[in-house]
C-alpha cells in the first residue's frame, strides 16, 4: 500500500512537470536516518532505489494483465474448436448419409438392368406373378422363382430362370455389402398386358463410420430409411 501511494504520487508529480516536488518526496519518505535532503541536489540513492521499484512494481502489474488476456483468448479458441468439431461431425455424417442414398439408386439401377437383359424370365407372360423378399441376402419369401438353387453362370451357360437367380443372389450381396441392415423386396405382376416390378431396398441410416462392422451410430440421422423404383423389364 505504501509503494502504491509513493509510485502514485509520483507519477501525478512527474505529470505536472514538477520534478523537485518529486525529489522532495522521495528524500523525505526515503530517509530512515532522518537527514534531510536539499531539493537542489541530485536524486539520492533512496530515490533511485524507489523509482526502479516503481518501475518494477508496475512491469509486473503489467505482466499480470498479459496473462489474462492470454487466458481469455485459450478460452476462445477452445469454444471455437469444439464448435469446429460439431461442424466437421455433422459434415461427415451428412457425407455418409448421401453415400447410402447414392448406393440404394444405383443398385436398384443395377437390378433394373438385369431384368431388362433377362427379358426371358422377367417379362415372360406366363409367369404372372414374380416376387422375393430378403434381408441381407437371406431369402425369406419367394414366388414363381427358386431362389434355393446356386447356380454358376460364369462357368457354364444358364437357362432365363438360373441367369435370374445368379443376377439376384450377386445384388443381395452387393446390397449388404453397401448398406447397413439391408433388406429387399421385388413384386412383379401382369398388368394391362404388360410386366411390371416394383423394387424397394430398405437400410439403417444409424450408421456412422464407413465400415459396418464395429461402427458407431451417429445422431445426424437415424431409422429405417427406404428406395423404391418402378421397373418395366
Amino acid at each position: 500500500m505504501y509503494l502504491g501511494n509513493v509510485c502514485g504520487n509520483l507519477a501525478r508529480r512527474l505529470q505536472r512537470g514538477s520534478v523537485g516536488a518529486a525529489r522532495h518526496l522521495f528524500a523525505a519518505n526515503g530517509d530512515a536516518s532522518g537527514k534531510k535532503s536539499n531539493a537542489a541536489d541530485r536524486p539520492s540513492r533512496a530515490a533511485n532505489g524507489r523509482r526502479d521499484l516503481c518501475r518494477g512494481s508496475l512491469g509486473r502489474q503489467q505482466a499480470g494483465f498479459s496473462l489474462i488476456e492470454v487466458l481469455v483468448s485459450l478460452v476462445v479458441v477452445a469454444v471455437g474448436m469444439l464448435g469446429l468439431t460439431g461442424l466437421l461431425v455433422n459434415g461427415v455424417a451428412a457425407t455418409k448419409t448421401s453415400q447410402l442414398r447414392s448406393a440404394a439408386s444405383l443398385q436398384v439401377t443395377s437390378l433394373a438392368s438385369a431384368m431388362s437383359t433377362n427379358r426371358d424370365f422377367w417379362g415372360d407372360p406366363d409367369l404372372a406373378q414374380i416376387s422375393f423378399t430378403a434381408e441381407g441376402t437371406v431369402v425369406k419369401t419367394q414366388n414363381g422363382i427358386n431362389l434355393g438353387v446356386a447356380p454358376d453362370c460364369l462357368a457354364a451357360a444358364c437357362n432365363a430362370h438360373n441367369l435370374a437367380v445368379y443376377d439376384i443372389k450377386n445384388w443381395l450381396t452387393a446390397l449388404d455389402n453397401q448398406l447397413p441392415d439391408a433388406k429387399s423386396e421385388v413384386q412383379c405382376s401382369i398388368h394391362l398386358d404388360a410386366k411390371n416390378c416394383y423394387a424397394t431396398v430398405k437400410w439403417n441410416e444409424n450408421y456412422y463410420a464407413g465400415n459396418k462392422t464395429g461402427t458407431s451410430k451417429s445422431a445426424a440421422t437415424g431409422g429405417e430409411r427406404r428406395y423404391s423404383q418402378f421397373i418395366t423389364p
